[in-house]
């Protein structure tokens, strides 16, 4: 599986799962978080794009001022950590998340392996 094929599968399934399980402006925001996710092609991208996004929930008034605003924001950006953190198991990145390595070893079909 090619990586921009895994990037494809985490969007699509991810947004599989926001559609059935989120209501209301973490739907959305999750949504648009993944969707975000298909203009990111480098590890360099998607860190500065993440770096950009938690700048803007720390020091945008604005956003902060504005529950309903700041939760679609927030939503979207843990969609892109999620998936960044899968991708990072492709990239040969450290990872931080456990969850990660399950879903990338389910997607791109990692089996157990079997104790001698």
């Amino acid at each position: 599986m090619t990586i921009q094929e895994l990037k494809e599968k985490v969007i699509e399934s991810g947004i599989a799962s926001v559609k059935k399980y989120e209501k209301g402006e973490q739907r959305e925001g999750a949504i648009e978080g993944f969707e975000l996710c298909r203009e990111l092609n480098t590890p360099q991208e998607c860190e500065k794009e993440l770096k950009e996004r938690r700048k803007k929930e720390i020091f945008d008034e604005d956003l902060r001022s504005d529950t309903k605003k700041y939760w679609r924001y927030r939503y979207a950006t843990l969609q892109i950590e999620y998936w960044y953190e899968i991708l990072k198991i492709a990239f040969c990145y450290p990872t931080i998340s456990a969850r990660a390595g399950i879903r990338y070893s389910q997607i791109v079909g990692v089996k157990k392996s079997e104790k001698k």
